[in-house]
């Protein structure tokens, strides 16, 4: 009994070796292997629907932020702030360096330690005006003041809205016809 009772009936092969020239191994290995491939194909269909479901939710949102229209009430503008003032100087040297504008740091003479400058304007371009805005109009660059803004998260865009009157400065080609038109002098 060297084979535990086992009675060899192939002439010691083994007896799967006569179904299609495979092993046991070789039908496990392949019955492992189209497990895991429909598998995957269940997986891959299961996660094309969601990307089509998100893809049509998107398109959905896409649609209705193009017919969205955003408009300050009352006499706020809406600003798309610059992150950086587009108006100040940049010196560049004949090699083309670009040389670092003054970023407000300074040693502060009370405590000795470094500081930065508060800056209490900030500089934008204006998106839309509300009904009661007289001076300013759609495509100016404007200087407001910093805390008089308030952000408006709409779709991303970074707006803030300023009332007419936290306005310091308007950049604009014909600014001065403008207002005289407005103030009836023309």
């Amino acid at each position: 009994m060297a084979d535990n009772g086992k009675m060899n009936l192939t002439g010691g092969l083994d007896a799967w070796a006569m179904y299609n020239n495979k092993t046991i191994e070789d039908v496990k290995r392949d019955e492992i292997v189209k497990r895991q491939n429909e598998a995957v194909d269940r997986y891959k269909q299961a996660l094309d629907a969601k990307v089509k479901t998100e893809l049509e939710k998107a398109q959905e949102v896409t649609e209705k932020m193009n017919s969205m229209e955003i408009m300050p009430a009352g006499p706020y503008v809406l600003v798309q702030p610059y992150a950086k003032n587009p108006y100040e100087k940049i010196e560049v040297t004949n090699s083309g360096l670009i040389i670092p504008t003054y970023e407000g740091d300074f040693k502060n003479p009370d405590t000795g330690e470094d500081d930065k400058e508060q800056n209490f304007s900030r500089q934008g371009t204006v998106i839309e005006v509300g009904p009661l805005v007289k001076w300013i109009q759609p495509g100016d660059d404007v200087y407001y003041r910093l805390a008089s803004s308030v952000p408006i998260p709409f779709f991303k865009q970074g707006f803030e809205v300023v009332p007419e009157n936290c306005i310091q400065c308007v950049i604009n080609e014909g600014i001065k016809a403008r207002w005289a038109k407005i103030k009836g002098e023309e």
